[in-house]
């Protein structure tokens, strides 16, 4: 039975060898990554499974998830910031301070109040190996979940 927990660490070399498979992309550096855990603004996960015939119970990942939750005026500040060729600050989680490191192209078209609270999923993947056992569900159901309670 997979669980979810936070994404560690660790989880990066997995992540990173896995980035291609899943997407098709190179995967973002390390140092990206590390940036991102390290940050209150993401929200990190993995969806993993012990190992049941192992006396360690080692886990396995089988998924992870990385979004955003912020006001619609922070993804706004960020689309602003990006288009004027800024770059990503890892003390503030991006955007110049009042944003979030992320560009969500898109929100201007919905016209959503500025201090509306949004979600960006930015990477959601499930190893092949993982697939059609709910994970993506899972991780999904919990990242809405912590955004509705996000202040």
């Amino acid at each position: 039975m997979a669980y979810l927990r936070l994404l560690r660490g660790s989880d990066l070399r997995t992540i990173q060898n896995s980035y291609v498979e899943l997407f098709q992309l190179q995967a973002p550096s390390r140092r990206a990554l590390e940036d991102a855990l390290a940050s209150k603004r993401w929200l990190s996960l993995a969806a993993v499974s012990p190992d049941t015939s192992s006396p360690s119970r080692q886990e396995y990942m089988g998924g992870f998830v990385m979004s955003v939750v912020a006001t619609v005026a922070d993804f706004h500040t960020d689309m602003n910031y990006y288009s004027n060729g800024g770059g990503l600050s890892a003390a503030d989680g991006g955007g110049g301070g009042a944003g979030v490191g992320v560009q969500a192209s898109g929100l201007e078209t919905i016209r959503l109040p500025l201090e509306e609270k949004a979600v960006n999923i930015c990477v959601l993947g499930v190893l092949p190996s993982y697939r059609r056992r709910g994970l993506a569900r899972l991780m999904l159901r919990q990242v809405v979940d912590s955004a509705r309670t996000a202040r």
